[in-house]
């Protein structure tokens, strides 16, 4: 599985325009449930507003939704899922809830509208790459262990927890396309005696913008 984008985290932001109040909000998600969970819940803390319009991508489950709500058709969701589209983002939910203010937009004006909240709120949530990362142990003897440890610098790494038995181990997390050249040098410096170990594959996310 190669890297993905999502939200870096939930967002909000608001626009007006011509006194209609266009409230964003993006979500981060890793099922459609979720997406529908959050769904219900803004439709019951806004059931006054006119439209609860959205759209949503969800990775794992090769799924894109989206819904205009009661407008006119091709003005609302479809210009929401654009922006995600053209972000790049996927496992997100983003929400726009509408407050008429009495001026019609015309079909132009609310595809304007709806695409420009979702923007500003997937900007207010900001964008993460996902990276795909190893989970492995090393399981080293005391003697070499302070030597190890001095050459995890230069990795892309996240520590784990250490366990003191008999022997060392060392969990952590290190960059899947850095994987090769860590065991490499690791199988160098034990002379063959150590090789770790790969638990799982998992991603973690760098905010990128």
């Amino acid at each position: 599985m190669t890297e993905f984008k999502v939200p870096f985290s939930d967002g909000e932001d608001i626009l007006i325009e011509k006194k209609s109040r266009f409230i964003g909000r993006i979500i981060k998600i890793e099922t459609e449930q979720e997406a529908k969970d959050h769904l219900a819940k803004i439709r019951k803390d806004n059931k006054d507003a006119v439209h609860n319009c959205f759209a949503y991508i969800v990775k794992n489950e090769n799924i894109e939704r989206f819904s205009d709500d009661g407008e006119p058709q091709g003005t609302a969701g479809m210009p929401i899922l654009e922006v995600l589209r053209r972000e790049g983002v996927t496992n997100v939910l983003c929400v726009i809830t509408r407050y008429f203010g009495g001026i019609l937009l015309g079909a132009g004006g609310l595809v304007r509208a709806y695409n420009n909240t979702a923007k500003i709120a997937l900007d207010n949530a900001g964008t993460a790459l996902m990276l795909p990362f190893l989970n492995i142990n090393i399981e080293t003897d005391y003697a070499l262990f302070d030597i190890i440890t001095n050459n995890l610098d230069g990795f892309t790494i996240y520590m784990g927890e250490t366990l003191y038995t008999d022997k060392i181990t060392i969990n952590l997390l290190v960059l899947k396309d850095e994987f090769e050249t860590l065991q490499n040098k690791i199988i160098e410096i034990s002379k063959g005696s150590i090789r770790p170990q790969v638990i799982k594959e998992e991603f973690r996310g760098k905010r990128i913008k």
